[in-house]
């Protein structure tokens, strides 16, 4: 296969093989992106890999899901319920993680107790395909934030599922490592799954969002696969989750055969990171 092409990307993976805290290291016992899930992982010396989403009010907040009653974390009011772009984040304080007590924390508050320390992630949260006008406010709204913090720009790489950010920040600040994420799609209705196919196989590979990284399902890539992407510039980093694929329904899916050699596999092959809800057992294993 082809030669690996020099690419901009490689100063954020360091020289090293990355495992990212998928939400932050939650192994012992921490809410998925809360401020001790962070802390955790940058203290363990892990990479993290956050989400971040627009409030009513315009923070950017740190937390996976549409509506604030999803999340299995928070103790909040009865009366506490929507999508948490429909919220402010006055309202959204009411809710408190179980563990600490503490509040969703934002973009900024995090960028800043972690210090430039080790590298992040952060995977801007669209919904909807069609949500072309917040695709990019929320790109505006990151790239305002990263860049008043004095995180590292060498420290951070900038990502999402919808094309539209990769290209409103590629338009705003080509500076700034950029990550478009390829899955599936098999919750989305078949016109939307159609949709963003189409995006998918001709945005990544063009100059319009031209990403630096290619994040997609562990079970997707093989060597092959990864030598062409380097061939042509990219980098590819997998994420291997619980409710994915082969760990989904396991009780501990990181004491599985599966989970041990998914990692030994991706390493071997060739990819520049792991992304894993269980970065200390990865870390075991490759030892």
């Amino acid at each position: 296969m082809g030669e690996t092409m020099e690419c901009r990307v490689d100063e954020f993976f360091g020289g090293a093989f990355p495992l990212f805290a998928h939400r932050g290291l939650h192994e012992t016992g921490h809410a998925e992106n809360s401020m001790e899930a962070f802390q955790a992982a940058r203290d363990q010396g892990f990479a993290i890999e956050l989400d971040v989403t627009l409030c009513a009010s315009g923070e950017l907040l740190l937390f996976h899901d549409e509506r604030i009653e999803e999340s299995e974390d928070l103790e909040r009011p009865e009366a506490l319920l929507g999508r948490i772009q429909d919220l402010s984040y006055d309202a959204i304080k009411a809710a408190k993680f179980k563990e600490t007590g503490t509040v969703i924390p934002t973009l900024n508050e995090v960028l800043e107790e972690l210090r430039a320390e080790v590298p992040v992630i952060v995977e801007i949260k669209i919904r909807e395909i069609f949500q072309w006008t917040r695709a990019r406010q929320l790109a505006k709204a990151v790239l305002e934030v990263v860049k008043s913090d004095s995180y590292a720009k060498n420290r951070l790489l900038l990502a999402s599922f919808h094309p539209v950010v990769l290209v409103a920040l590629k338009d705003s600040d080509d500076s700034y490592f950029r990550s478009q994420i390829v899955e599936s799609y098999s919750e989305h209705s078949a016109m939307s799954r159609a949709l963003w196919k189409k995006l998918m196989f001709k945005l990544p590979m063009s100059e319009k969002s031209r990403p630096d990284v290619l994040m997609t399902e562990h079970f997707v890539v093989d060597k092959e696969r990864v030598e062409l992407r380097h061939a042509q510039g990219y980098r590819l980093l997998p994420w291997l989750t619980d409710h994915r694929n082969l760990l989904k329904g396991h009780e501990k899916p990181e004491e599985s055969e599966a989970f041990r050699e998914s990692v030994l596999r991706l390493k071997n092959i060739g990819v520049s990171g792991i992304i894993t809800d269980h970065p200390m057992k990865a870390r075991e294993i490759l030892s």
